[in-house]
């Protein structure tokens, strides 16, 4: 059974509220600060106690989170002003004096629910969490050990094996790292944002700069241009930022038309509060009816064989992009090739 704490000075209305509730909840009174600490499932409060225990309630429901710990205040029609005042700090609902029995009844429930809602998730993230570190090392162990032992007899056997069987083992070893590049993108997507979102002044053009000195040797091999023209700075999170244009500019990498040497422009610019960031390339386009897919996890528009891959790339640029608050479209390009737009606050 759920529990409803009520902190209420007025001794009249804390006796029609508990009689009200307890015939539905484990009702709590609340007496002073410290019974705060109490478990409680919805705590209920008026003016003189909020001002009273502000501070505290606060306290309470950073304690709780990432699960919801409603509050409700109880206040006359006189006092809505008032009320509204605290209403966004610590407040989640109000019900105005005379309460009617019905009206108690409906916001309280609606209240336990957004709780009993926000419960499961917590729940259910937990569990991804234990099955993303499965992903991430339990089951890299079983697959590095098929790979080597592939490896080990392709070696080791070398004068007892047939031209077929090495070609076995080696097809062995590439399907395995193929896995490994699956586990890896799934483990960076699950876990894009786990640690938050930290703001601080990032200049674009310099970020690009230490981005594309990490991939020097990809760009060598495939023979890129990348032209960057991106001065603008702004408040945001360096590393989901990073990540985002990172596998932008590691798919303009991978899908370009064979014997083509990709090109890649890179710029920014500020309109009123937003920076906006494009990343366009030559690449083999994305078709008109296709655009509105290419963000969703696993979705490929091309054989693995053709264009390695994991289909999850740009699902994590839509992932980073959003923790930051900001927005991902693509067109195509004029010449071919696409453009992918990105708009973020500037703060």
């Amino acid at each position: 059974m759920e529990t409803v704490a009520i902190a209420l000075r007025n001794r009249e209305n804390a006796k029609l509220l508990t009689a009200e509730l307890e015939k539905h909840y484990k009702v709590l009174s609340i007496k002073n600060k410290d019974e705060l600490d109490l478990p409680f499932d919805l705590g209920i409060v008026d003016g003189p106690v909020l001002d009273d225990f502000q501070q505290r309630i606060m306290l309470r429901r950073h304690e709780e989170e990432p699960v919801f710990l409603p509050f409700l205040l109880v206040a006359s029609k006189k006092d809505i002003g008032y009320a509204t005042r605290h209403l966004w700090k610590v407040i989640d609902e109000l019900i105005c004096t005379p309460i009617e029995r019905v009206e108690l009844q409906a916001r309280v429930e609606i209240l336990l629910r957004a709780r009993r809602y926000s419960i499961q998730i917590k729940n259910k993230l937990e569990e991804i969490e234990v099955f993303s570190h499965a992903i991430g090392h339990d089951l890299k162990a079983p697959l590095r050990t098929i790979k080597n032992l592939s490896i080990f007899i392709k070696e080791d056997c070398a004068l007892n094996l047939s031209e077929k069987c090495r070609d076995y083992c080696n097809r062995v070893v590439a399907a395995a790292e193929r896995m490994e590049g699956i586990q890896d993108a799934i483990f960076t997507f699950m876990n894009t944002g786990s640690r938050g979102v930290t703001k601080e002044k990032v200049n674009i053009e310099g970020l690009l700069e230490s981005l594309l000195k990490d991939m020097e040797d990809d760009i060598k091999k495939k023979k890129a241009l990348i032209k960057i023209d991106a001065r603008t700075e702004l408040v945001t999170d360096r590393t989901l930022l990073s990540l985002a244009l990172k596998n932008l500019i590691e798919n303009a990498l991978t899908y370009v038309q064979e014997d083509t040497a990709p090109f890649i422009e890179v710029s920014s610019r500020k309109t009123n509060n937003i920076v906006v960031i494009e990343v366009k390339d030559n690449g083999i386009g994305i078709p008109e009816t296709k655009l509105t897919e290419i963000f969703r996890p696993f979705v490929r528009l091309h054989s693995a064989e053709r264009y390695p891959g994991t289909g999850l790339g740009l699902s994590i640029v839509k992932k980073a992009v959003e923790l930051l608050g900001g927005t991902i479209e693509v067109r195509a390009g004029q010449e071919g090739g696409s453009v992918f737009i990105i708009n973020l606050p500037q703060r």
